[in-house]
């Protein structure tokens, strides 16, 4: 804490350039691609215990995840980007959909061969 604050308090002082520093060129994308990911491991997740609805139930699990916590927990402030917000509360139940469906194919072709 004490060397960020003597840093940032003397960093126009500084006479050398920095070339680069510790964030990442596409930080919002690269973000998104992890979450992406993310929801992939989560939807499996949700289709393998919820037998009934599980692409609703993805639906409502990023919505309260992403902005009723959030806004409960920290208010306004502690939302993120709204595009981050939205691909993730987009790509959470198609996750869920499709490795439904690639569930429901490997399953038919394993009782095909049987």
């Amino acid at each position: 804490m004490v060397y960020l604050f003597l840093f940032l308090s003397q960093r126009d002082q500084c006479t050398c350039s920095y070339d680069h520093d510790a964030q990442p060129d596409y930080g919002l994308i690269s973000s998104i691609a992890y979450g992406i990911g993310f929801n992939v491991l989560v939807g499996h997740l949700i289709g393998k215990y919820d037998k009934h609805w599980p692409v609703i139930a993805a639906c409502v699990i990023s919505t309260v995840g992403l902005i009723a916590v959030p806004l409960i927990m920290l208010g306004k402030d502690g939302l993120m980007s709204g595009f981050f917000i939205a691909s993730m509360i987009a790509t959470l139940p198609v996750a869920t959909f499709v490795i439904d469906k690639i569930k429901q194919r490997i399953s038919a072709n394993t009782e095909q061969t049987q």
